[in-house]
């Protein structure tokens, strides 16, 4: 892979825009999701679900804490999100699917499913971006320039 021209490195270490809205979208997600649990405690769970709510909660504010890092273009923070975000749409899908089957209808279950879903889609969009911000930053860091960073 060719490196990219060193005065070109204060520009690209900048968070790109697809890097900032698939943050933003993934903290959202997460918003929705911390929603989704709050909502749970109002509906009869059998003891099996006792503890639903509080991870799902837990999820969302992971989902959440895990953005803030990819929103400044740091790639473990991306792949990060892109794990939780994983996590949380395979979580929803279940239970989105459990609570059909047994009558419960939730509008916070439908939206979140989709909204991390394509979170999900817009993290793997984000990682080139957030790659080379990372890689711009070690070669500026390598060279002694910090910029606060």
């Amino acid at each position: 892979m060719a490196a990219e021209p060193e005065g070109d490195d204060v520009t690209t270490m900048a968070p790109p825009l697809v890097v900032r809205a698939a943050a933003g979208g993934a903290a959202f997600s997460g918003v929705l999701t911390i929603i989704l649990g709050v909502q749970l405690f109002f509906v009869w769970l059998p003891r099996a679900y006792a503890l639903l709510p509080w991870g799902v909660i837990g999820i969302g504010a992971l989902v959440i804490v895990c953005a803030v890092p990819a929103a400044r273009a740091r790639l473990w923070g991306v792949i990060a999100a892109e794990v939780a975000l994983g996590v949380e749409l395979l979580v929803l899908s279940a239970w989105l699917v459990r609570s059909f089957s047994v009558g419960i209808y939730s509008c916070f279950a439908v939206v979140a499913v989709p909204f991390a879903a394509i979170a999900l889609v817009a993290g793997i969009f984000a990682l080139a971006p957030a790659r080379r911000a990372s890689a711009a930053r070690a070669r500026l860091r390598a060279r002694g320039e910090t910029f606060g960073m």
